[in-house]
């Protein structure tokens, strides 16, 4: 009886280890790990983000091609786009303004292309709206975003920018990915 019991339970540990193996086959055995953007992926990003220019503004939308596309769908669209056959990884499937801001980036001082602008209006400290960064230079930020303001004749993608001291630009954030 002890002999059949031991052979039984030798059984049970082997399949168990079986199926484990079978199971894991194929995956990586370990954990992807959170990392800023290297400069390829955002180089990648801002590229991407220049096929979207002239692209009208939608609320909400962030589907390629569409009829429109807004702040966020943009940076969502240019780094999914941007991974794609490489070993990182976006956090997230979708985002909003803030989510990116809080958390799927890491705030930096130095930002450099294809890094995320963020902004608000001028008397708040609320961001409300992020675009992808060209460069600073001079003391003027270029950036790529998706915005509609009926009084300044803006629908959509296009090229923009600011002077570095303007008081809409609230930060400057790198895009965190997973690293598998």
């Amino acid at each position: 009886m002890k002999i059949e019991l031991t052979k039984l339970l030798l059984i049970l540990i082997f399949s168990v280890l079986l199926i484990a193996s079978c199971t894991l086959e194929g995956y990586s055995k370990t954990a992807p790990i959170v990392v800023k953007a290297p400069a390829e992926i955002r180089t990648a990003a801002y590229t991407e983000a220049e096929r979207y220019i002239d692209m009208d503004y939608e609320y909400g939308g962030q589907d390629f091609p569409a009829k429109g596309i807004d702040c966020s769908g943009l940076i969502v669209n240019v780094y999914y786009t941007s991974v794609k056959g490489t070993e990182y990884r976006l956090l997230f499937t979708d985002s909003n303004v803030h989510d990116l801001f809080t958390k799927y980036t890491e705030n930096i001082l130095a930002p450099d292309h294809g890094d995320l602008v963020f902004m608000g209006e001028e008397n708040s400290n609320e961001i409300t709206h992020v675009a992808i960064l060209n460069k600073i230079e001079n003391g003027t930020v270029y950036f790529i975003d998706s915005t509609y303001n009926e009084q300044y004749r803006l629908n959509g993608v296009s090229y923009r920018s600011y002077s570095s001291g303007n008081s809409k630009i609230k930060s400057y954030g790198r895009m965190l990915l997973e690293k598998y």
